[in-house]
Order: structure tokens, then C-alpha cells, then sequence
């Protein structure tokens, strides 16, 4: 059975949580949505979806909840709800909007 995953941690939070991800296997540069109250100006947090195993999805809670326990980790049932449906449920629960994308 197939979970997603949203993590959501602040800006100074980011590193911390980006490597405690490369300790369960996964690469560098994960947390890389950026998030804020508004959507514009500078980013607040920094986030993350993906579709996972049950299993993968265990160790990641139980990892961050040890040594991150502020940041927010959210699941759902894959087949409850499509990655990016759960993704925006989490950001409008949380009062965050995904950082507007400028031209230069």
C-alpha cells in the first residue's frame, strides 16, 4: 500500500530536515517547494510531497518525530487522494501558499 507524504518545515528547520532525509536514503535537495503566508515576498517554509511505501512512510514519520518533532509530517492513503490534492490540503490547513513564480 502506497502513502503521500507532505512534509512541511520552517525556512531555519530546512537543512536539519533535508538531511535527516539523506539518512533514510533519499538525495539532497528534497524540501524544495517554497511556501509562505501569502505566496509572494520572502519564503517562510519549505516543502515536500511524494509517494511512498507504508513502510517508508513509517520510518519517516518515526525519524522526524525523534529528531525534528517541529516539523510537520502529513499523511494520506494514495488512493484516497491524488499527491498534489493532498499537498494543497495541507498548505490550506496550514495557512500557507506556494511562493508565486516571478519573470525576470
Amino acid at each position: 500500500m502506497n502513502m503521500v507524504v507532505v512534509i512541511i518545515s520552517d525556512k531555519d528547520q530546512s537543512e536539519a530536515a533535508d538531511d535527516l532525509l539523506c539518512e533514510l536514503g533519499w538525495g539532497p535537495g528534497n524540501l524544495a517547494v517554497p511556501l509562505s503566508r501569502t505566496g509572494h515576498g520572502e519564503t517562510t517554509q519549505l516543502g515536500l510531497c511524494a509517494t511512498v511505501q507504508m513502510s517508508e512512510a513509517e520510518r519517516i514519520v518515526d525519524a522526524f518525530q525523534d529528531a525534528l518533532p517541529g516539523v510537520g509530517v502529513y499523511l494520506e492513503l494514495s488512493g484516497d487522494v491524488l499527491p498534489r490534492q493532498h499537498f494543497e490540503n495541507v498548505l490550506n490547513e496550514l495557512g500557507l501558499q506556494q511562493m508565486c513564480q516571478t519573470e525576470p
